[in-house]
């Protein structure tokens, strides 16, 4: 527990996405300064959202990248019907704006980084997210799934049950199979969950955490209250 009030802590995780401006900002700037519990939180969704960042798998650049901004930025000649008056006033214009050219050469510059940026953004395959809540309706994890089915569980709140339970993950993929369990552990921390006994994961399916006896469920079934749940949604 935080401390924080339900508003206050809305307020800290607007502010740790980037999210404030005006006077929710002044409020938050504020509160970091004087409110040491607020502060904490801001930093602890930081954390938090990084870990989210750091489970997405980096793509690599096509080998031709360099070619293909080279081709793009080629230099284009006069048309051959451009008469020779034509030309000359051409150059002549140029010439006249020399002090221009320096400003040239930074936006030749700035013009190549962003073509590089917008052809070789790293465009991975669809990717779908569940946000497990809490019964309170309150965020307590995220699991996200990329690639071919690599789903890593970040959790969003603090929880270290006895030391003879553990916590356990659960999909449901259909209702004839069942829960499946597909990873366990002594407390809330990043994990990569095991994949191999279910199918690829897709939009609707249910992803939940319950609280089970020391070494998971001794059923291979949901024993335990549910402490969060979610269902997958495409990413935005």
């Amino acid at each position: 527990m935080t401390g924080l009030s339900a508003d206050d802590e809305d307020l800290a995780i607007d502010y740790a996405l980037g999210l404030c401006d005006g006077g929710d900002e002044t409020s938050a700037n504020t509160l970091m300064a004087l409110n040491r519990a607020f502060a904490l939180s801001v930093n602890d969704w930081r954390e938090k959202l990084t870990d989210i960042d750091l489970s997405a798998a980096p793509q690599p650049l096509p080998a031709d990248s360099w070619a293909m901004i080279a081709r793009r930025l080629e230099p284009r000649t006069l048309p051959r019907q451009a008469t020779g008056r034509t030309t000359q006033r051409l150059r002549t214009l140029w010439g006249e704006l020399a002090f221009w050219r320096p400003a040239a050469l930074a936006l030749s510059f700035i013009v190549m980084v962003a073509t590089l940026a917008l052809l070789f953004v790293a465009k991975p395959g669809p990717s779908l997210i569940a946000v497990l809540e809490t019964p309170e309706g309150r965020p307590g994890a995220i699991v996200t799934i990329s690639g071919k089915n690599n789903l890593v569980l970040v959790p969003l709140q603090t929880i270290t049950p006895d030391e003879n339970r553990t916590l356990e993950v659960w999909t449901l993929q259909s209702r004839d199979r069942g829960p499946v369990s597909i990873g366990r552990m002594a407390s809330a921390q990043r994990l990569m969950l095991d994949p191999s006994r279910i199918g690829p994961a897709a939009e609707g399916h249910l992803f939940e955490i319950t609280l089970e006896p020391a070494g998971g469920s001794p059923t291979g079934r949901p024993t335990g209250p549910v402490l969060m749940k979610g269902l997958a949604r495409m990413a935005l």
